[in-house]
């Protein structure tokens, strides 16, 4: 529900009580960015997306 920029996204494609399948989608331009805003290289940043995109898979959100 936004329209600009963003670091990952994640979509959960199903779910059977057993086996969770999803997708996560990471801005490699995003992380460059964001990486050399931080100090830190482009992969720990990326890292940090797919993490943060699995924790959405599994039901966090980012206001709690």
């Amino acid at each position: 529900d936004h329209d600009y920029r963003t670091d990952v996204l994640s979509f959960l494609l199903g779910f059977d009580g057993r086996r969770l399948d999803g997708e996560i989608i990471v801005s490699a331009d995003y992380a460059a960015d964001e990486a050399a805003r931080y100090g830190w290289s482009a992969a720990d940043e990326l890292l940090l997306y797919a993490v943060h995109g699995a924790l959405h898979l599994v039901g966090h959100d980012d206001t709690t």
